[in-house]
């Protein structure tokens, strides 16, 4: 649900490009029902950008775990990783544009720089996580952190909400283990970060947009 599909989401609205994203809903329910799964799960930022409504609307049962970071965390990993710069031009293949037509905060019209269209891209995550609690009320949603899975409980949490259907053993072996850290990435694009200035950034974006009216996740970790 990426390149062309981001895309869609930038240029119009979901109602417009439903039928044409309805591919993932179909996909998911013929694959389980020809493997006799009982549970199907997929970890995904895409979800909420590009298949999200899809998704709760063709299929039964969907439960949503919303897996949240402090903001100038993730930020530090977005920059380590060049996203929203010439330098990884692949970003864009993943990563909407803040000023997508489906985006749930309007921004004003200015240019920004990388680190200011980062910021204004998790900001607009985080917004439109809390946009489909408001429009999907009856669809469940879980949100933990990753402090949270590593910790016995939190996990335990987890798989509860999803109604694991095999012994927890396995998963809960993983605890504390690092996936998906991207580290050989971040040391081919050789970025040092400082984390006083990122949170120095982010306080700075966030009073310019709440200074000319923008209103703010309420929820966001910064």
């Amino acid at each position: 649900m990426t390149g062309r599909y981001v895309r869609m989401i930038e240029e119009q609205p979901l109602n417009a490009t439903f039928d044409e994203r309805s591919f993932k809903a179909d996909v998911i329910r013929e694959r389980g029902e020809k493997a006799g799964a009982e549970l199907y799960v997929e970890t995904s930022h895409m979800f909420i950008k590009t298949f999200h409504d899809v998704v709760v609307q063709k299929l039964v049962d969907v439960r949503v775990i919303h897996l949240r970071r402090r903001l100038t965390a993730t930020l530090g990993s977005f920059v380590k990783l060049c996203y929203f710069t010439p330098r990884n031009p692949l970003w864009s293949e993943w990563m909407s544009s803040p000023f997508a037509t489906t985006a749930a905060i309007r921004y004003p019209a200015e240019p920004l720089d990388e680190i200011d269209m980062t910021i204004a891209y998790l900001i607009d995550i985080e917004a439109r996580a809390e946009r489909f609690k408001s429009e999907y009320p009856s669809t469940p949603v879980l949100e933990t952190t990753l402090d949270a899975l590593n910790d016995a409980q939190g996990i335990r949490d987890l798989l509860d909400f999803i109604a694991y259907p095999a012994p927890w053993g396995a998963v809960m072996a993983k605890m504390g283990e690092t996936q998906n850290g991207r580290e050989e990435r971040k040391r081919y694009f050789n970025v040092q970060v400082d984390a006083v200035y990122l949170a120095d950034r982010v306080a700075a974006f966030v009073s310019r947009m709440e200074s000319q009216g923008v209103r703010l996740p309420a929820t966001l970790m910064v």
